[in-house]
């Protein structure tokens, strides 16, 4: 078979993010299992055009090509930069032009961004990462190349302007493919004329790194694996979440909360692990590793808490999570590596993702909403589904699972029939 070549987008500190590696290494084995000969680049940002990333990359057969942060604004006046010959070999864009003739040679686009057209969040961020979804979108389109939007959330459409751009963008999809029955119903408002399916994301079906390695991991931090061990994952997007008063558990209380569950569960000696879920070693603001850093600092490191090992692969956090009997979290990809591996998990949400992703395996889903809940109240929720675990049914999270599993081949299958 004739070799493809795939473009892969939105991926950017690949041996860092947890959350990126779930979406990406799944996805390119499943593909990889239809297409043995498919050859896959993926464009990352300049900054995270890096030794680490490129090794990585490299040793699972994956080519980085690097592009300045702002090639959207290159790509609304390409035509004038072809005009003026900007775009020559050695230019000041030429990151911008590897990312064009990546985009011109490949057979596919694929965009693996895990929600997109948040209209809640700030301005500046909102229309600045339209834009970046229409770049590639465009230069796809610019180059006659079948352009997909792998399985992912969408919204919040708030704003008349910002909802009219998303949804002519969502237009120009051959299909879209939702995860989760909440995003359905809120994409169905839109009036698109495009096909929507509803499908798992492919971060469900990434397999763990072994449970003899978690266990040595676990021990070597001086936990005790004989014993019972309560997991939390504080979550940077909910700390910068601007709280803007009232009850919540965002921003400033985001950190409280943690806290709090922190220094209860060491004074009541229980075993405490933090897993930091997305670590960006470039941007420390973006990074959970340093708010979990800080967040024991804070709290004077309590006696029976414990920071997870720095560099976890995703795999390997997923391992950990398996060994936990109790898991707050305010991380998507955290509440799906829980419920893989039969963990009981209680959610911090800001989206309604959180709950599609639980309604995936559970009829009960303890989803706690961090704009609209105290502290307090937050705290009360965690303790009554701690007490009382009759909501987690683990034969119901099996039985979800192997079928989590044949959808997300039925989805890879559909991109690849579109194309081949």
């Amino acid at each position: 078979m004739e070799k493809m070549q795939i473009v892969i987008t939105d991926v950017y500190d690949l041996k860092n993010n947890y959350g990126v590696q779930g979406l990406v290494l799944p996805l390119i084995d499943k593909i990889r299992e239809k297409v043995p000969h498919a050859e896959f680049i993926m464009p990352v940002q300049s900054a995270y055009f890096n030794t680490p990333n490129i090794e990585f990359a490299g040793e699972r057969g994956i080519r980085l090509v690097s592009y300045w942060k702002y090639s959207f604004v290159f790509e609304l006046v390409h035509f004038f930069l072809k005009l003026g010959g900007f775009l020559r070999e050695g230019s000041a864009l030429s990151g911008y032009r590897a990312l064009v003739a990546s985009i011109r040679g490949a057979g596919m686009v694929i965009d693996v961004a895990g929600i997109e057209f948040i209209g809640n969040s700030g301005l500046k961020k909102k229309w600045g990462e339209l834009l970046f979804c229409r770049m590639f979108q465009k230069l796809a389109g610019r180059y006659n190349k079948p352009y997909f939007k792998y399985t992912k959330s969408y919204g919040p459409f708030e704003g008349f302007l910002f909802r009219a751009a998303a949804k002519k963008l969502l237009g120009e999809l051959p299909f879209i493919f939702v995860r989760g029955r909440n995003n359905l119903e809120s994409m169905q408002k839109l009036g698109l004329k495009t096909p929507l399916h509803l499908f798992p994301d492919v971060s469900l079906v990434l397999e763990p790194a072994p449970a003899e390695w978690a266990e040595r991991h676990l021990g070597s931090l001086g936990m005790d694996v004989s014993k019972p061990v309560t997991g939390i994952s504080p979550s940077r997007v909910l700390s910068r979440i601007d709280s803007g008063g009232g009850a919540n558990i965002t921003g400033r209380n985001h950190r409280e909360l943690c806290k709090r569950l922190i220094r209860e569960y060491s004074d009541k000696g229980l075993q405490v692990l933090v897993i930091p879920h997305a670590i960006d070693r470039i941007d420390k603001n973006k990074c959970d590793r340093e708010l979990a850093k800080e967040l024991l600092e804070e709290t004077g490191h309590p006696e029976g808490v414990f920071l997870a090992g720095d560099g976890l692969s995703y795999s390997e956090a997923r391992a950990l999570t398996g060994k936990l009997s109790y898991y707050i979290t305010g991380r998507y990809h955290s509440v799906a590596s829980a419920l893989y591996m039969g963990t009981p998990v209680v959610s911090l949400a800001w989206h309604v993702k959180y709950a599609d992703i639980m309604s995936e395996f559970l009829e009960s889903c303890p989803v706690i909403d961090s704009r609209n809940t105290s502290i307090d109240e937050a705290l009360g929720l965690i303790e009554k589904y701690r007490d009382d675990l009759s909501w987690f049914d683990r034969e119901k999270v099996k039985e979800n699972k192997e079928r989590i599993g044949r959808e997300i081949e039925r989805s890879i299958q559909m991109i690849l029939e579109s194309t081949l």
